[in-house]
């Protein structure tokens, strides 16, 4: 069988849908799929590490190219690009000795999987039936009363399978057992083996729940004297099969975990922990985003959530220091995020931050793309088991309307709440996106916590929530500190970029200083001209309107000149009017 060339796939897949693209030089140039095509506008080149180039010169969207063929972004990866040499296979057979696929493993560590089609490997599985690892060895085992080990890679059940034991696994590693699985396991005596992390273990203990009311009997057996994240091929190096049966049990899955890193006695919780406040994003007592505990950043469609949400998960990654005048704390572990509200656009508002330079970041993004299988209300730990099964050190929940339903209730809101503080309790930072009412997308003065749709349970477990106040669209919105771990870091004025997605900070307007020192009410003109000189530019102008709007009800008062019939400004103190004389 051949190996997958990038660009021979995506030819053929044009071809197939009768776009039979012309070469011209390096380029080639086919009629593009996703739009009623008439002059072939879709070119198609390789990079110099084999990867594949589109360009869609009518403004399609790649995504939406590489949808109508059938393929995903990870496809137009060459070869160099994605190594395509395997230095172990691992064929997955039916009870009746049937190839169903087969899991590569590359140089450096890395899985991939592929399918028998005709003489050809088809690079993705779609909807083959999945098996355990050595079905028939498995079966064979309970027919002789043997008992059978569950392992968490390939690697280790071979390893096993070298000294005499029978064993499994499912591919994909931790986090990705099937619950249908079981049905191969009718009667069996199991005995689960986890890797010497929290990870392995969590996986261990779900393949034990999947397990136990169709086996025989199910036992976690802990690896000693291996090191940590360490295997069952490690502790094969230095023991035999007969070692197996000393090996000490774990703690019933069921109870209280009394060795869960979560239980500590009272003098380290109340002594040993650091007495400022450890931030995320910000300073230590100044914190926008403290450690352990979750960011809210509550907002109207179009304010740009998405976007702040974005450029903070790059400082998490360690590609951008800081963010809006404040350091962000990178982690090396990867950011799993939700992309659940419209991933499409979430896609495109990210892409324009990032280019081929930031991939080494990316590669530690795992992104779920729409609303979860289940809403976190109805499944209490699938969110958490998603985040360990990849080892995320941070989740980003992008929208929470979109993940959680029925928000407007106590119980869901302590469902959300209790999803997210077991996330923090795991060492999981956590980052959610959530909308305000509709009365307070309506009020330009909309500032208060309580603004939030939903229940109280989900700013009421948080340690800091953000407002974020503009026009749906607007560069120029307000960041409003309203509920703090520590001291506020207080109002921001900010001027997001859309074409190239970024956000940076403006200096203060101090209008409530330039009103407060006005003998009379300003126009936007004067005021502007009072912050940037004697000729402000028409951005300056714009952006001092739409500021001064932003705080309408908040300390300033806007009102007509009855002498020129503009609008003009004017101070309130302790939510009364202070009142002047003259005219702008």
């Amino acid at each position: 069988m051949s190996s997958p060339n990038a660009l021979d796939a995506v030819l053929e897949r044009l071809a197939a849908r009768g776009s039979n693209a012309k070469q011209s030089g390096t380029e080639w140039m086919a009629s593009c799929p996703a739009h009623d095509d008439h002059t072939p506008s879709l070119s198609l080149s390789t990079g110099t590490d084999g990867s594949v180039l589109l360009h869609c010169h009518a403004g399609c969207d790649t995504a939406a190219v590489l949808e109508r063929l059938g393929l995903e972004l990870r496809d137009l990866f060459g070869t160099q690009a994605v190594p395509t040499s395997a230095v172990a296979s691992y064929e997955y057979l039916d009870e009746d000795g049937e190839l169903l696929y087969v899991v590569e493993r590359m140089a450096p560590k890395r899985f991939r999987q592929k399918r028998p089609v005709g003489t050809e490997w088809v690079y993705k599985l779609n909807d083959v039936q999945r098996v355990p690892y050595r079905l028939r060895e498995l079966l064979q085992a309970q027919r002789d009363g043997l008992p059978v080990y569950v392992v968490e890679g390939e690697k280790d059940v071979d390893a096993l399978r070298a000294v005499g034991v029978a064993a499994t696994c499912n591919s994909g590693g931790a986090g990705k057992w099937d619950a249908g699985f079981a049905r191969w396991f009718h009667g069996a005596q199991v005995i689960v083996i986890p890797d010497n992390d929290d990870v392995g273990r969590r996986h261990a203990k779900d393949v034990a729940d999947s397990l136990s009311k169709v086996a025989a009997s199910v036992e976690i057996r802990e690896l000693d004297g291996v090191p940590p994240k360490g295997d069952v091929s490690d502790w094969l190096t230095a023991h035999s099969a007969s070692d197996l049966e000393g090996l000490p049990r774990a703690e019933p899955a069921q109870g209280w975990p009394w060795s869960s890193p979560r239980l500590v006695s009272g003098a380290s919780f109340l002594l040993d922990d650091q007495e400022d406040v450890a931030a995320i994003w910000g300073t230590p007592g100044r914190a926008a985003w403290a450690s352990g505990e979750s960011l809210v950043i509550v907002g109207q469609t179009g304010v740009g959530k998405s976007t702040l949400a974005q450029q903070l998960v790059l400082g998490r990654l360690g590609a951008l220091p800081g963010f809006l005048g404040m350091p962000v704390v990178s982690d090396e572990r990867p950011v799993l995020y939700i992309a659940a509200d419209r991933p499409k656009q979430v896609q495109r508002s990210f892409r324009r931050l990032v280019d081929e330079s930031h991939r080494p970041f990316l590669e530690r993004i795992m992104v779920w793309r729409g609303p979860l299988d289940r809403p976190i209300n109805a499944d209490l730990e699938a969110l958490p088991r998603m985040a360990h099964s990849i080892g995320a050190g941070t989740v980003v929940i992008d929208s929470l309307k979109d993940v959680a339903f029925q928000l407007s209730t106590e119980e869901a809101g302590a469902a959300v709440n209790n999803v997210v503080q077991t996330l923090l309790a795991e060492d999981v930072e956590v980052l959610v996106l959530h909308h305000n009412r509709k009365a307070a997308q309506n009020s330009a003065a909309s500032n208060s916590i309580h603004d939030s749709y939903g229940s109280t349970w989900i700013t009421s477990g948080a340690g800091s929530v953000f407002s974020i106040r503009g026009e749906p669209g607007s560069e120029a919105v307000e960041l409003i500190h309203v509920k703090q771990p520590g001291e506020s870091v207080g109002r921001l004025q900010l001027l997001h970029d859309h074409k190239a997605g970024t956000t940076r900070l403006i200096p203060s307007l101090d209008v409530d200083v330039l009103l407060a020192a006005s003998a009379a009410p300003l126009n936007v003109t004067q005021l502007a001209q009072r912050m940037h000189g004697a000729s402000p530019t028409k951005a300056e102008i714009e952006r001092m309107r739409r500021a001064l709007d932003l705080r309408v009800g908040d300390g300033v008062e806007k009102c007509k000149d009855p002498a020129t019939g503009r609008n003009v400004y004017r101070a309130t103190v302790h939510g009364d009017i202070t009142h002047h004389q003259g005219a702008a």
